[in-house]
């Protein structure tokens, strides 16, 4: 261990849970003192009790230890051993427990929430696609200059009976059914982006996007049934009118992102490890 890094984690930890020295020390049944050394670096924990520290602030014991030189976790080593000797379906399980831990490890203990700067991932070198497909689990990571993204699909215990549900069908279909409209396109492209205003008018988005209201209206009704808008009645000065509001919707911009992806992306890839997607079992009738 680098006691000098163990102890940078240490202090970050305690100041993400708001935790004095002494409350620590409490809490594993040691001195103060001890919480002090470890964190200037002057000694370090033995293995017991680096399981405790872990268990206390919710972290791995890997992300105790495996710190680099420059305080970041090498995270191909750490996902490496992860996945180290075990068997194929257990490794898609395992897929499944690293996202699903992602959410909170990335995002439930975030530091400064008021930098503001664009976010771009690079594009990937050797190829824009990264597939995994059998029939278990269907992964797909896109880095590119027209998208970015990250999707995974796996098994489910309804085993999709959704497909076959009548109801299901028909709200499916009415969203498909808003995308039947190529002016559609252009109306999200608008509505997700960030210079154009949360409450709108059907004349506004219509002169945004180079439509007719009328055109436009039909579609803002439509939208509304799928949930990318709402809309109430405001006694403006030309007259009452509606209102709609949109913040976007993330799942509507990544079901076109799939969809463009599908159609449009470039088959080239920098990792394929390809096979059958019949990922629904036996249908019992």
């Amino acid at each position: 261990m680098c006691e000098l890094n163990f102890g940078a984690k240490l202090t970050a930890l305690r100041s993400e849970k708001g935790v004095t020295q002494d409350e620590v020390a409490n809490a594993l049944d040691i001195s103060n003192k001890t919480v002090s050394k470890w964190e200037n670096g002057s000694s370090s924990p033995d293995l017991e009790m680096l399981v405790r520290i872990a268990e206390y602030f919710d972290v791995s014991t890997d992300y105790l230890l495996n710190v680099s030189r420059k305080g970041s976790v090498n995270i191909a080593e750490a996902i490496d051993r992860e996945f180290s000797g075990i068997g194929r379906c257990d490794a898609v399980l395992k897929i499944f427990e690293l996202e699903d831990n992602i959410f909170a490890s990335a995002f439930g203990r975030m530091g400064d929430l008021s930098e503001e700067r664009e976010v771009i991932p690079e594009v990937f070198a050797r190829g824009p696609r990264k597939i995994i497909s059998n029939e278990y689990v269907y992964q797909m990571n896109v880095g590119s200059e027209n998208l970015n993204m990250s999707c995974s699909l796996f098994r489910n215990k309804s085993n999709f009976a959704w497909l076959n549900d009548e109801e299901s069908i028909r709200r499916m279909s009415d969203l498909f059914g808003f995308f039947a409209d190529k002016l559609s396109f252009k109306i999200c492209r608008a509505l997700h982006s960030e210079s154009f205003p949360v409450n709108f008018t059907a004349k506004y988005l219509a002169s945004a996007v180079g439509s007719d209201e009328e055109h436009v209206t039909e579609l803002l009704e439509y939208a509304c049934r799928i949930e990318l808008c709402d809309k109430q009645m405001a006694h403006l000065n030309d007259g009452d009118m509606y209102v709609y509001t949109s913040h976007g919707h993330g799942r509507i911009l990544m079901l076109l992102s799939v969809a463009y992806e599908h159609m449009c992306g470039k088959n080239c890839h920098s990792y394929f490890n390809g096979g059958s997607s019949k990922m629904i079992g036996e249908i019992k009738k």
